[in-house]
């Protein structure tokens, strides 16, 4: 199984010319913009005091994650307001007052230029040092509360910088550091904490004090941000750049030279190819190749930032770029033209087992997406389905779900549709307790055999819509992890629109499927119990933070009796077809012999003992996932299906 681990300081570089100029952000905005997110949100309505004491709290740990930066009792005076405080900052928001954010930020402020000579004091004794500095001898702590004395916090800055230099060294595959390579690292560090810490201080790249318009967007950003997320763990406002990842993501689909960038000792270089992208397809470009100059213009000296935007914002349809090759050390010059790229990382694929005189068909559905313009989930399912079936008999399929985190909820009701005759998938119940219903109309199933949907932890969203679904109707079997990731809750974005101007997501509504049931929080619970490399990690809707709560319908349109009365009912109907009731016969069979296979194998249970032993998903070797044993599982479920099948149709 794939482990999706993306390093932080990586890009996948996209044009921007995939959106409308976007504006910058005036102070006004902010009360604007809150206001039109509350008015749709599905549970926060108002701008309250716990809102407010949320959106503090947000905005300070964006500001200090690792909570090295702030004392406890400056932190407090925010996140511990009291109602009759907060209904005061409350009033001035509503008159586009933000001073108490303007507070906030020279607190933040104070706290960035405290931090440096402590920083400072610690790059000096690692530089005195005159062994070799080792990857194990430097020390990473999390943090749980801020410090509650400023000589703990001088620790921690200090801790702060092995804490650094161990991440540099793990990019750069390195197990130890000494002499200039050393103190080109310590500096390449400290150069981006204090990048990050000059936009608190509304300091450009250029070290100037920022213009106030740029100022003031930065700041209405900010917040933004943080009201955004206090409302609930998938409401967010987006920058441009991130509007432009999640867009490609989305759509599988960019504008641009096809490469991902990163930052390492050496600069700024291609840390991967975008198959079939203009680099890839040059010939002339190689992954860890160093950009020295894109159209002319030397970038050796430039922050990582400042490269990102000189390629972003490159005028011509070509990009010229003078690269320098570590391998030989030798300059390579090539100019590639912008194109349009297609991702297909994450698009459905396939692989066949055999099985009697056919085969059984294990297809992996990563995202729902769709691009609106025949790049689409359903349709590649359709494709590898008709393909599947052209290679000989079809005796069974594994619809493998498990790092599936959702996408467009059309694209699940499509996707449902190909396993269902007709039926509503899904019923979506807004603020205002309007309901719709999506369906499947066309009547035509592509598949109608056995199948499996194998799940885990980390399956959310649109996913959880289609494998609740088809275990409503009762055509699949859901096999993996107890319980889905229990995303049950509807976002609307503007981030897919070409002319959006600002970038935002805001959870809506909440979706139920036929039984009346939401995966909001509770997932989608497995028929078989087959334990995932998710299994042992607290993966979930209920671990993150301000969860919307669950609810369900109060009554099942499974059940005959359900409220829908006279001409509605009739109609409605229609699109409930009978329950298929096979599989859910032989869930008794099929639970015991499964129960038993993972007892009996040594693999399995060596397998389950060591994900049991680790910590984070992070910490997995690849080797602990190569055999797949959960998808093998699935397969023999799928297996006893068949044969389950057989021998009934026999008697």
């Amino acid at each position: 199984m794939k482990l999706l681990i993306r390093a932080c300081c990586s890009l996948l570089l996209l044009s921007s010319c995939l959106f409308a100029e976007p504006r910058d952000l005036k102070r006004t905005d902010v009360r604007e913009i809150a206001a039109e997110m509350l008015v749709y949100h599905v549970e926060n309505r108002s701008f309250n005091p716990e809102i407010l004491r949320r959106t503090f709290t947000l905005y300070i740990e964006a500001f200090d994650p690792s909570k090295t930066y702030l004392l406890e009792a400056e932190v407090i005076t925010y996140t511990k307001m009291p109602d009759s405080k907060a209904v005061e900052v409350i009033r001035r928001i509503a008159h586009n007052d933000l001073s108490d954010f303007d507070k906030l930020d020279q607190m933040l402020q104070k706290a960035a230029l405290r931090a440096r000579p402590q920083r400072e004091k610690q790059i000096n004794i690692l530089l005195k040092q005159k062994s070799a500095i080792q990857f194990t001898d430097l020390e990473v702590i999390t943090y749980k509360s801020y410090s509650s004395s400023p000589s703990e916090l001088a620790r921690r800055q200090r801790n702060s910088v092995s804490a650094m230099l161990k991440y540099q060294l793990a990019q750069e595959d390195l197990t130890s550091i000494s002499g200039p390579l050393l103190k080109k690292a310590l500096l390449l560090n400290e150069n981006r904490i204090l990048r990050r810490e000059n936009d608190y201080l509304y300091i450009g790249d250029d070290n100037e004090p920022m213009l106030k318009p740029a100022q003031d967007n930065l700041l209405a950003t900010r917040i933004l941000k943080a009201i955004a997320h206090s409302l609930d763990a998938h409401t967010a406002f987006f920058s441009p750049d991130e509007a432009r990842s999640m867009r490609a993501s989305l759509q599988k689909q960019f504008k641009g030279i096809g490469v991902v960038l990163r930052e390492g000792l050496s600069g700024t270089y291609i840390a991967d190819l975008i198959p079939q992208g203009p680099a890839a397809k040059s010939g002339k470009v190689d992954k860890g190749d160093v950009i020295q100059s894109i159209n002319g213009e030397t970038v050796t000296s430039d922050t990582f930032e400042q490269v990102l935007r000189k390629l972003q914002k490159a005028k011509s349809s070509r990009v010229d770029l003078v690269l320098l090759r570590p391998s030989t050390n030798q300059e390579v010059k090539v100019s590639l033209r912008q194109e349009k790229i297609t991702l297909d990382e994450d698009r459905v694929t396939y692989e066949l087992e055999p099985y009697a005189d056919g085969h059984i068909a294990k297809i992996h559905l990563a995202s729902f997406y769709d691009n609106g313009g025949g790049i689409a989930a359903d349709r590649d399912l359709k494709i590898a389905l008709k393909e599947i079936g052209a290679q000989g008999p079809l005796y069974g399929v594994v619809l493998d779900m498990r790092d599936n985190s959702g996408g467009f909820l059309t694209q699940a009701v499509k996707v449902c549709g190909q396993f269902i005759a007709k039926g509503i998938i899904v019923i979506s119940k807004y603020s205002n307790n309007e309901m719709q219903y999506s369906r499947d109309l066309d009547g035509r199933q592509v598949y109608n055999g056995p199948l499996v949907v194998l799940t885990s932890k980390a399956s959310a969203s649109a996913a959880e819509v289609v494998a609740l679904a088809l275990q409503d109707y009762g055509v699949a079997i859901v096999v993996g992890d107890e319980r889905t990731y229990g995303k049950g809750s509807m976002q609307y974005q503007n981030i897919t629109m070409e002319d959006a101007e600002i970038f935002y997501k805001i959870t809506v509504g909440r979706y139920y499927t036929i039984s009346g049931r939401s995966t909001q929080l509770d997932g989608v619970i497995a028929d078989i119990h087959v334990p995932t490399a998710y299994a042992p990690f607290q993966i979930g809707e209920r671990y993150l933070r301000y969860p919307i709560s669950n609810s369900s319908l109060g009554f099942s349109f499974l059940d005959p009796d359900h409220p829908l009365k006279g001409d509605t009912a009739n109609m409605f109907n229609n699109y409930f077809p009978k329950q298929e009731l096979k599989w859910k016969k032989m869930l008794p069979k099929l639970k015991k012999n499964s129960a038993a296979r993972i007892r009996a194998s040594r693999e399995y249970q060596r397998f389950l003992a060591n994900i049991n032993a680790y910590q984070t998903l992070g910490d997995l070797p690849e080797e602990m996932t190569s055999q797949d044993l959960p998808m093998q599982e699935a397969v023999n479920i799928v297996k006893d299906m068949v044969q389950i099948q057989k021998q009934t149709a026999k008697n």
